[in-house]
């Protein structure tokens, strides 16, 4: 199981958590406001690892630290780093599908959103997932402060446009969020670790933990009630499967696919395959990688099946779209490029799209769904450079740049854009 080791650098002071603007004088086009509609059990514009289920139910949000794809819109986080990291802070910003637009998720005319008089602004980098659930925005953030009382680590709600903001839920000092959340009948299932501080320098903490020692907190989005609900020592979420959520695990050089139940809070062994590091889960079974054969591991039978041989390459990540697994790797030389395999047929295609602005090829990614479209980020816009935390100098991404494109376009590498406006 890949393991991550979170840094989150403490300041001395922040500014206090954002207030709400006011719900006057809109300066966002009302057909670019979020729709009340947006739920996870929409229409189809989810993320590749989501594992909706169509009719409703757990929906799976992996990989995406501050994005989601709701019925009719995206939510992302814009970060603003500095060359002074305690200057930095996030915008929440909403694509419209349906208009084609980027806005600032902000309810005043002629604001900066700059500071804690707009909705969009989050006074501290740190957020670690977003979501909306009914007519509701979700928001975790792992950050804090110094004095645990200017900026807390827990799950704020406000509505979808960002204004009447409130923390619902507080995390127990020395708990962070992991990028994997599940949602469904009005509960977060969250991946969760225990971290420990060091303030040996006198004030300036890191945050350390090991997501190997990890546990699901589940949280009811109605009564703020949370509880830890399963032990994920050494164990991943990797998708959902009707009211289950779907774990693996290595042991003995395989690796263990189990179904926990939500209901019981009980986990089940579904099945078993070869040490295998790179998979997927979609619709009831898990798509993993031998060398360079696609394989599939039925989660209710435990049966395997061979799906594809002779990849172009053993694939670094795997990814299930509308029945093709789309596969990522890299060559020694770190040149990245993406292929995608048809799940009934076998077929293997090559997906020749690529993101501007970078001096080295990097895939289009695929951010959302929505409907016959998928929502991609194209590129970049390069900045000045700054300096992190770590005194690194590196390079700024200013702009994002996203567009939406029909799926046959994406898998036939057609750049057919329908560009989103700024």
């Amino acid at each position: 199981m890949r393991k991550r080791i979170l840094a989150i650098f403490l300041v001395i002071c922040l500014l206090a958590v954002f207030t709400a603007c006011s719900n006057t004088n809109n300066d966002v086009p009302e057909s670019s406001s979020p729709s009340d509609q947006s739920s996870p059990s929409g229409d189809g514009s989810i993320g590749a690892t989501d594992g909706q289920n169509p009719s409703g139910g757990l929906r799976h949000v992996s990989e995406q630290p501050a994005r989601f794809g709701a019925q009719d819109g995206f939510y992302f986080f814009k970060s603003y780093p500095t060359k002074e990291t305690v200057e930095g802070y996030d915008n929440l910003m909403y694509i419209d599908y349906a208009t084609g637009k980027q806005v600032y998720l902000c309810n005043k005319s002629n604001c900066p959103h700059s500071d804690s008089g707009c909705t969009s602004y989050i006074p501290t980098t740190g957020a670690q997932g977003l979501f909306t659930y009914k007519d509701k925005l979700y928001r975790l953030s792992s950050a804090g402060s110094s004095d645990g009382k200017s900026v807390v680590p827990g799950l704020f709600v406000s509505d979808l446009d960002g204004s009447n903001s409130k923390m619902l839920y507080r995390l127990d000092s020395g708990m962070g969020w992991l990028s994997d959340i599940v949602i469904g009948d009005g509960v977060l299932y969250a991946d969760v670790m225990v971290m420990g501080s060091d303030n040996s320098d006198g004030g300036i903490g890191f945050i350390t933990g090991d997501d190997n020692n990890s546990r699901i907190l589940s949280v009811n989005l109605s009564t703020s009630k949370a509880e830890i609900v399963h032990d994920l020592t050494n164990q991943k979420i990797v998708g959902v499967f009707d009211s289950y959520i779907v774990i693996s695990e290595p042991k003995n050089g395989e690796m263990v696919f189990s179904l926990f139940d939500t209901k019981s809070n009980t986990i089940t062994e579904a099945g078993r395959v070869k040490g295998t590091t790179v998979y997927a889960q979609s619709e009831g079974k898990i798509y993993y990688t031998l060398s360079n054969v696609l394989h599939s591991l039925d989660l209710q039978s435990g049966d395997t099946a061979q799906i594809a041989s002779g990849l172009p390459a053993p694939p670094d990540q795997i990814e299930v779209y509308s029945g093709l697994a789309v596969c990522k790797q890299s060559d020694k030389n770190g040149t990245q490029s993406h292929f995608a395999v048809n799940l009934s047929s076998g077929n293997i295609s090559q997906i020749n799209l690529f993101k501007s602005g970078l001096d080295f090829k990097s895939p289009v990614e695929i951010e959302a769904e929505w409907g016959d479209y998928f929502l991609v980020c194209t590129g970049y816009k390069m900045d000045e450079e700054y300096v992190d935390w770590a005194g690194v100098w590196q390079d700024y991404r200013s702009e994002e740049y996203f567009a939406l494109i029909k799926k046959d376009d994406f898998f036939t590498g057609k750049t057919e854009y329908r560009t989103i406006q700024y």
